[in-house]
């Protein structure tokens, strides 16, 4: 069997998780983490491996609304104070929900680091929640430094809340999942050809 290069296993990456965001489970939504945690947040990401051929820009679109995404989740913690609050942005990072609004292209470090959800004032930025799916949620990989998401599998236990079938975490990193197929198309293209 010959040995895969890396534009190989790119190509299979990208394709698993074009067909993870057709066919969304728990199970799929954990697989699409390690294959995005691989690609962008891995010490040495499989995208810059690649890319180093290619040059392409990743740039991830975002409607400009979802930029100011932190004080919407804040805000929401001041409405329910009282109580355990909750909020996620799930499709809203996805520009393709609100096809008339303004759109921005953005660099991986700020994408990955825009909150996702927000738990008694806490908030969780894309990043901590696809780390925490890849690594400990799903039991897929293992990280020494898995304390750091404890915390998420207290949240995940309190909140146990099923949209659409799956779990929060897993079903506000759909539409990342959908955003990220998108910025990373360019380079798909360049590698078939």
């Amino acid at each position: 069997m010959s040995r895969l290069s890396p534009q190989d296993v790119f190509i299979i990456d990208y394709r698993n998780l074009l067909d993870i965001s057709s066919n969304p489970s728990d199970a799929n939504i954990l697989h699409a983490c390690l294959i995005i945690r691989k690609f962008f947040l891995d010490k040495s990401p499989l995208c810059d491996t690649v890319n180093k051929t290619f040059r392409t820009q990743i740039l991830f679109e975002v409607p400009v609304p979802y930029l100011q995404t932190d004080s919407f989740l804040s805000s929401i913690d001041n409405v329910i104070s009282k109580a355990p609050s909750f909020a996620s942005t799930f499709d809203a990072i996805d520009p393709e929900t609100f096809p008339n609004c303004a759109r921005e292209k953005i660099h991986r470090d700020r994408f990955f680091n825009l909150p996702i959800s927000r738990y008694k004032g806490t908030t969780y930025p894309i990043k901590h929640i696809i780390l925490y799916l890849a690594n400990v949620g799903g039991g897929v990989h293992y990280d020494p430094s898995a304390r750091k998401y404890a915390h998420l599998d207290s949240v995940s236990s309190e909140i146990n809340l099923l949209i659409s079938g799956m779990g929060i975490e897993s079903r506000a990193i759909l539409p990342v999942c959908r955003v990220v197929l998108r910025a990373l198309e360019p380079l798909y293209n360049q590698i078939r050809v």
